[in-house]
């Protein structure tokens, strides 16, 4: 009798997982497919500023076209891959998680990139004051 009632529980668990690996991988396409335009706005005002770009901006710059698509992507692959490949539970929704995470904070760290020179050129700004 336990048996049958453990089997449903069970059922469930596997289709919110792979709701959830679901909601992330298209999450990870979406910011694949509109990193680029995002980007490609920041890099045209940035070229009207003049002003001398850091590092890691430069890179982003550099890269975008092809390393922003291939890290979401990626991420995407992963988190479908793992639904097939983990076979605890648990370890499934903590990796896909992990990957939601992992896609907000490399969305984080472009922008927080992204706005470093207009940062660098507010701080130069309130120094002369």
């Amino acid at each position: 009798m336990d048996s049958h009632q453990t089997h449903p529980q069970l059922q469930l668990s596997t289709v919110l997982s792979w709701l959830a690996t679901g909601v992330v991988a298209f999450l990870c396409s979406v910011l694949g497919l509109a990193s680029g335009p995002f980007v490609q706005s920041f890099a045209v005002m940035l070229q009207g500023l003049r002003v001398e770009l850091p590092l890691p901006t430069r890179f982003v710059l550099a890269t975008y076209v092809w390393l922003l698509p291939l890290l979401f992507s990626a991420l995407a692959v992963f988190v479908i891959l793992k639904e097939v490949l983990a076979r605890e539970l648990r370890r499934r929704f903590v990796l896909t998680a992990r990957v939601f995470l992992a896609a907000l904070i490399a969305v984080g760290l472009v922008i927080l990139i992204l706005y470093l020179p207009l940062l660098t050129l507010a701080a130069k700004l309130v120094k002369t004051k």
